[in-house]
């Protein structure tokens, strides 16, 4: 896997980090938006799976970018470093920088000051926010051509 990661090639190996990152955070976000407590405007029940379902599909391309960006491409260097580990206590080694990767690039928020989870929770919620805020417009317009629609 450092292999792979190091020299940038994906071929269909089993464990793959980015997706299961990419899952988790879908899986939040999934459980975050079904329980929206506002709305603007007044949308059917109908409306609302529709309007959730499509922010959902944009957040998950956004969130796709994000943990290939975040696991791939960022930390780059620490997985040419794992990968070049040899002889004994490599595994040990590797294993260390692989978690090192992770601190520092996906933490696990802990509450605590900790200046890498609130970028990584800050580069979450503003892909969120971004795919809710390009659905919202999308919506807008669609209101707009049918009100002008009904007014011809």
């Amino acid at each position: 896997m450092t292999r792979r990661y190091a020299e940038g090639f994906d071929d269909g190996y089993p464990l793959r980090p980015a997706s299961n990152l990419l899952a988790s955070l879908s899986n939040a976000v999934s459980r975050f938006l079904e329980t929206t407590t506002s709305w603007d405007g007044d949308p059917t029940p109908e409306e609302r799976r529709e309007i959730i379902d499509i922010i959902k599909d944009k957040a998950s391309g956004r969130l796709r970018l994000l943990s290939a960006r975040r696991l791939r491409e960022q930390p780059r260097p620490q997985w040419n470093a794992a990968f070049a580990y040899r002889g004994d206590g490599s595994a040990r080694d590797r294993r260390n920088t692989i978690e090192a990767i992770y601190a520092r690039w996906v933490p696990i928020p802990s509450g605590v000051g900790d200046v890498d989870a609130e970028e990584f929770l800050e580069d979450v919620k503003s892909n969120v926010l971004s795919a809710i805020d390009e659905v919202r417009q999308e919506v807008e317009v669609q209101r707009a051509a049918e009100v002008a629609l009904c007014r011809s």
